[in-house]
């Protein structure tokens, strides 16, 4: 029965190994251009290097960026790129088109996170503005890279991004390693 339990415990360990080293982060909303987790370490958009068409509605006042968080503990940085058609000198840090747009958050835990954003306080946001939005994540395993390509607009509804492909192969991954994880504590 020690032995059994040691195996189980073993396996247990293992598998949460293995969700650890596949967890990362998605920009849920506004909708990412793409997440694969892979990529994500490729700056400036997670490997997305093109812009999506059509862009994401963000609010001027009162908009929600989104994210799931898939680290016990993460610090996330939000950023609006100012450019209708952003370069890579665009997201450093000392471009004059990127804006943080929110406090960093740190101690983000497992789940949902949102970040309220004004973008009312930037001279350069203005109605009809295309922008891009990037969300930098650290987990502790490195820095990672999300972004959205917006319009800014008036205060009206944000709509939800729909889920790629890639992210419900990601969804449909951590399911089958919680069903497994799951088996495994029932033998």
């Amino acid at each position: 029965m020690a032995a059994r339990n040691a195996l189980c415990l073993s396996l247990l360990i293992l598998l949460l190994a293995v969700v650890n080293v596949h967890a990362h982060f998605k920009l849920d909303s506004p909708a990412a251009r793409g997440t694969v987790e892979d990529k994500e370490i490729m700056a400036p958009c997670g490997g997305f290097d093109t812009l999506q068409n059509p862009r994401n509605p963000l609010p001027l006042t009162g908009a929600k960026v989104s994210i799931t968080a898939l680290h016990p503990d993460a610090t996330a940085n939000f950023y609006l790129i100012l450019s209708s058609n952003p370069t890579a000198n665009d997201f450093s840090s000392n471009s004059t088109t990127r804006k943080q747009i929110a406090p960093t958050a740190t101690g983000i835990k497992i789940g949902s996170y949102s970040a309220d954003i004004d973008l009312s306080k930037i001279p350069e946001a203005k109605e009809g503005v295309q922008a891009t939005l990037q969300v930098t994540f650290d987990g502790g395993d490195g820095l990672l890279f999300q972004c959205s390509d917006v319009v800014l607009g008036a205060a009206t509804a944000q709509t939800q991004g729909s889920k790629s492909a890639a992210d419900r192969m990601s969804t449909a991954r951590g399911w089958i390693f919680a069903l497994v994880a799951f088996a495994v504590l029932l033998v």
